[in-house]
C-alpha cells in the first residue's frame, strides 16, 4: 500500500475465532507494516450486528484483489475481500483510490445462533470481462459438525461486486433477497446481484469451494440421524459458477470432507475416517481409497453453462 506517498510492504488478517467470550475479540481486521517491526498501521473495527447471537470476527483468511490477480485492477494496493464469522461479506480499500481504510459491507447472509449459518471459509473468487466480481462461500458450524435440529438452514451463496473498484458507505447490504433461488434450474440464465442454494437441514459446508471450467465446488457433510454413533456422510456439489445450476451431485460416503483441490482435469477431496485400504467406486466415476477422494472434472460446453465471460480465475491461498 501506499503510506504517505510512499510504497510500504504489510500483511493484512483477520482478528481470528471469537465463542461469544467478549465483544472484543476478533472483530477487527489488522494491517501491519512489515517493513518496521510488525507495527499496527491500523486496526480496522468490524460492525457487529445485534441480537443474532454471535460476535461478529474473522477467523478465515482474507483475498486480495490487485493487478497480480487481474487486469482489471488499475490501482495500486488491493482491495480486501472476506466474510465474518456472522456471515457478511466485506470489502476494504487497501488502495490508492479513494480513502484508505475504507469498509463496506456488500452482503448479509442473516445468520443466527439459531439457524447456525456461521461463515468458518475463505471466500473463493472470480473476475469476469464486466469487472464483476463474484463471491462465493458456503455457511455452516463446523465446531459443532453432528449438530441435529429442525432449524439448522445452511446455504450456498454467490453473490457480485457490481461496483468492483468503488466503495459506497452508504449503500445497504444485499441480502437473500435481492439474490436469485436457485431450485431445478433448467436452463442457465446469468443473474443480476447473484443466486444462493438452500441446503437440506443440518447439511454444512465444509471446505473452502474450488473453481474451474466454469464449474464451482463445494463440500458438505451431514450428521448420521439413524446411528447417533456413527459418522456422518459428505456429499460434493457442483454447480455452474455464473448462475447456480446445479449440475451433479457426488455422494461420498461416510466422513466429512475438506474443500476439492483441483489439479489440471482431477479433483482430489481428503475425507475423515479410519483408513481400511479398500477401494471404493462412488458414482460419476469418483474412487474413494482410505481418506482421499479422486474424481474427473465435468466436461461442460459454455452453452450448457451460461453465457458469462471470464477474464480470470485464481486460487487466492
Amino acid at each position: 500500500i501506499r503510506i504517505n506517498n510512499k510504497p510500504r510492504w504489510v500483511a493484512v488478517f483477520g482478528g481470528g475465532y471469537n465463542g461469544k467470550v467478549s465483544s472484543e475479540v476478533g472483530n477487527n481486521v489488522f494491517v501491519i507494516d512489515l517493513e518496521n517491526s510488525g507495527d499496527i498501521l491500523k486496526a480496522i473495527p468490524l460492525y457487529d450486528k445485534p441480537g443474532n447471537g454471535i460476535q461478529a470476527a474473522v477467523p478465515v483468511k482474507l483475498a486480495a484483489i490487485n493487478a497480480d490477480t487481474t487486469n482489471k485492477a488499475k490501482y495500486f494496493g488491493s482491495i480486501i475481500y472476506f466474510s465474518d464469522l456472522e456471515g457478511k461479506l466485506w470489502k476494504i480499500n487497501l488502495t490508492d483510490k479513494d480513502n484508505l481504510y475504507k469498509s463496506q459491507i456488500l452482503f448479509d447472509s442473516e445468520a443466527t445462533s439459531e439457524n447456525q449459518r456461521y461463515s468458518f471459509n475463505p471466500l473463493t473468487i472470480s473476475v469476469d470481462l464486466d469487472n464483476k466480481i463474484i463471491l462465493y462461500f458456503g455457511t455452516g458450524d463446523i465446531t459443532k459438525l453432528e449438530l441435529k435440529d429442525s432449524i439448522t438452514k445452511n446455504k450456498v451463496f454467490a453473490v457480485k461486486d457490481l461496483e468492483f473498484t468503488n466503495f459506497n458507505q452508504s449503500s445497504l447490504p444485499l441480502k437473500e433477497d435481492n439474490l436469485k433461488q436457485i431450485i431445478d434450474e433448467k436452463i442457465c440464465d446469468e443473474t443480476e446481484n447473484g443466486w444462493f442454494y438452500n441446503l437440506e437441514p443440518n447439511r454444512k459446508i465444509t471446505g473452502k469451494a474450488a473453481i474451474k471450467k466454469n464449474l464451482i465446488y463445494f463440500s458438505s457433510y451431514r450428521p448420521n440421524f439413524d446411528d447417533l454413533c456413527m459418522a456422518g456422510s459428505g456429499s460434493l456439489f457442483e454447480f455452474s459458477y455464473s448462475c447456480g445450476k446445479l449440475i451433479n451431485t457426488v455422494e461420498l460416503k461416510e466422513g466429512a470432507p475438506t474443500g476439492a483441490t483441483l489439479f489440471q482435469n482431477k479433483i482430489y477431496i481428503g475425507i475423515s475416517g479410519t483408513p481400511n485400504n479398500k477401494v471404493i467406486n462412488l458414482s460419476d466415476g469418483f474412487i474413494r481409497t482410505n481418506n482421499l477422494v479422486i474424481g474427473t472434472i465435468s466436461n461442460l460446453n459454455n452453452d450448457s453453462m451460461g453465457t458469462i465471460l471470464v477474464e480470470s480465475w485464481k486460487q487466492l491461498n
